[in-house]
């Protein structure tokens, strides 16, 4: 018997997504979304890590923030683009202005190749 277990093992995880983020053809970051089913939380959890180009040198000076493995956006609600949602509010968690994502606009991919990355779902 094996102890692993899928995503959708566990409570309230309906959906799990991930983008690539590439500088000049290398792997360069990543964005995990996890889509949950629970009416009463967050719909959607977005992660974003960089550690190659301009945003992983990125920093907020009173913080000590950073695109890592603990910087988690959150968005909750109906009616509106919840990913994009979730991975401005990472760039806020840093503290870095954001070029072209805002507020649940649906410009994520757009956000990460104004900062010269090519970002590509994983299927």
């Amino acid at each position: 018997m094996s102890n692993k277990k899928l995503i959708s093992d566990f409570k309230n995880v309906k959906n799990v997504t991930a983008k690539a983020i590439l500088l000049n053809g290398k792997l360069a970051g990543r964005l995990i979304a996890n889509w949950s089913d629970n009416p009463n939380g967050t719909v959607c959890s977005a992660s974003v890590v960089i550690w190659s180009g301009e945003l992983a040198n990125a920093k907020n000076d009173k913080t000590g923030a950073e695109f890592n493995y603990c910087n988690i956006g959150k968005a909750g609600g109906y009616g509106y683009d919840k990913l994009s949602q979730a991975v401005w509010q990472c760039f806020n968690n840093v503290g870095i202005k954001t070029k072209v994502v805002k507020p649940a606009n649906g410009q994520t991919n757009e956000e990460f190749e104004a900062w010269g990355y090519t970002i590509f779902d994983i299927i």
